[in-house]
């Protein structure tokens, strides 16, 4: 199995548009990047051997020209065979994982009918790359290679036409699965495969390690790398990604298992903080290509459901605990997802609002403040129970911290001092909510940033500098608005609340950041940027210096 960011490095260094020296279209050659691909070019043999007996159909003189067209797409034709190497490892590996009781529950019938229905569908696939195959020996003309613009793409519309028009120039004896269907509906037949195992999985959580069951890892690492093949290589297009996204309970279980994939190679002490602005990280932006087409909209379910399964793993430890019993028998997901699919409600609502009128919700907002008024009270009592609890009660205060601001941000804007102010103290409340809120997405942010940069450097992750550069420009700009904020925050408070400061003295963990490590951090980061403007600078040159020596 290829953890996420090894993922990201195959798709970035086995790149499509690379001919067969290791040479990309700007000229650009690397060691590594030769080696390397030199490597997965032997390794894609050994599956292309046994697509290769398709041949076998064709006379000699088609066999040849197939053959020809092959040396021709070098690069694409090793990359499809490093894909088909990944599809059967993963595939393999699910297969041969064994399933743990959990809570003394029966799997064997679901188990044997979850195999069944994947195996049907790796059989669909494994079809897919031999047309695919073909596809590189006989047509001259290819789509560009993946970019994340829609109009760059290919419709549902032209991808039919294309593989329509190659079954007609093969013998009809090939694919007889593919004509028996019609390509469209082969194609959402595997869709509808997808759908189907993912709306019967359940999620089993390891209760020691807070892990996912590794049998349910290894399926979801497979169908990651199905929908990776099938958008890469253009036989589906991001209106069909989009389409299945939309379903709730689809993205949700995605959400989750994509989450806990871009995790592996990370230290325990970062899968220990409380994660925020997911779906903006460097892991999810460079995990799968498929990541990247869903729209805003679809991401902010994503960060919500994310947070909505953090926040009950953690929380269901502590059963017996009132206030979380408590928000845990209220809350009802649906309602939110409904909200979030509607955002137009959301701006209509905030462009009403008055600044510095928050505490009074505009007339749009009654009824929204109303329908989640009670799972923020429930929240707030929680987050109120956290501040002063046992240390096992205190890690869950920023969870919640978290999904509060995400329904003040998201859902109803100026009801989470709407709610502070009815209980007192609103200013007191705030500040203590913004103490631990502010330095736990510090502390996570700069964790993050160091440990891609160590996971790079460690599996050379060959993302162009200027990427990388950017990465970590983002990471840096970040942690700097937020530490701002941050002392923002001490200085109201600072000489005014006495008890404030008795409570920060009694919780050290929500004291400010230390200074020495903030300087530190920020001075790493000033290094590694500078560093890659200096290889993205000598990049340009080498690359101007290919295109002089050509002309």
């Amino acid at each position: 199995m290829i953890p996420a960011h090894e993922k990201s490095e195959t798709h970035s260094k086995i790149d499509p548009d690379l001919n067969s020296k290791g040479v990309d279209e700007e000229g650009e050659t690397t060691d590594h990047n030769l080696t390397y691909y030199q490597q997965m070019q032997e390794a894609s043999l050994e599956q292309l051997a046994e697509h290769r007996a398709l041949l076998q159909i064709f006379n000699l003189h088609q066999a040849g020209r197939i053959e020809e067209k092959w040396k021709e797409n070098e690069s694409l034709v090793v990359w499809l065979g490093m894909q088909i190497a990944i599809l059967k490892r993963d595939f393999t590996e699910y297969s041969n994982c064994p399933a743990h009781e959990y809570n003394g529950e029966n799997r064997e019938t679901d188990e044997f009918d979850e195999e069944k229905e994947l195996n049907e569908l790796h059989k669909k696939v494994l079809e897919l790359t031999k047309l695919r195959l073909l596809e590189l020996g006989m047509f001259d003309d290819f789509p560009s290679k993946f970019e994340l613009v829609e109009t760059s793409r290919p419709s549902k519309n032209t991808i039919n036409k294309r593989f329509n028009k190659l079954l007609r120039k093969i013998p009809s004896e090939l694919f007889p699965s593919i004509r028996e269907l019609k390509f469209k509906n082969y194609i959402q037949s595997i869709l509808d495969g997808i759908k189907k195992i993912t709306i019967g999985h359940k999620i089993y959580y390891n209760q020691v390690t807070a892990d996912l069951e590794e049998k349910g890892k290894l399926k979801f690492d497979y169908l990651f790398q199905t929908i990776e093949f099938l958008l890469r290589d253009h036989f589906i297009s991001e209106n069909d990604l989009k389409t299945l996204f939309q379903e709730d309970h689809i993205l949700r279980i995605f959400s989750i298992y994509f989450f806990h994939s871009s995790q592996q190679g990370f230290s325990s002490m970062v899968k220990q903080l409380t994660p925020s602005f997911i779906t903006d990280q460097c892991f999810w932006k460079f995990g799968f290509s498929f990541s990247q087409v869903l729209d805003e909209k679809d991401k902010v379910r994503m960060n919500f459901e994310l947070l909505i399964a953090h926040l009950f793993f953690n929380g269901n430890r502590l059963r017996g605990f009132q206030e979380w019993d408590s928000f845990e028998k209220s809350f009802g997901r649906k309602k939110y997802l409904d909200h979030l699919k509607n955002p137009d409600r959301l701006k209509l609502s905030t462009s009403l609002q008055v600044e510095g009128k928050e505490e009074v919700p505009p007339l749009s907002l009654i009824g929204t403040d109303q329908e989640f008024s009670g799972d923020v009270n429930n929240l707030v009592k929680l987050f109120l129970a956290t501040l002063n609890g046992p240390k096992k009660t205190r890690a869950l205060s920023g969870l919640v911290c978290e999904l509060l601001d995400f329904i003040n941000s998201n859902i109803s804007p100026g009801i989470l001092d709407r709610s502070f102010k009815k209980l007192g103290s609103s200013k007191n409340l705030r500040l203590q909510f913004d103490l631990i809120l502010i330095p736990t997405r510090i502390n996570y942010s700069m964790a993050v940033a160091m440990e891609f940069h160590d996971i790079a450097e460690r599996n050379g992750l060959s993302l162009a500098p200027k990427v990388m550069e950017s990465i970590f420009i983002s990471y840096q700009d970040r942690v700097i608005s937020l530490n701002k904020e941050l002392i923002k925050v001490y200085s109201q408070f600072k000489n005014r609340y006495g008890s404030l400061s008795s409570w920060l003295k009694q919780n050290p963990e929500y004291s400010k950041i230390n200074e020495k490590s903030l300087n530190q951090w920020l001075k790493a980061m000033s290094i590694i940027i500078e560093e890659c403007a200096t290889e993205a600078k000598e990049l340009d040159r080498r690359i101007q210096a290919a295109h002089g020596t050509a002309h």
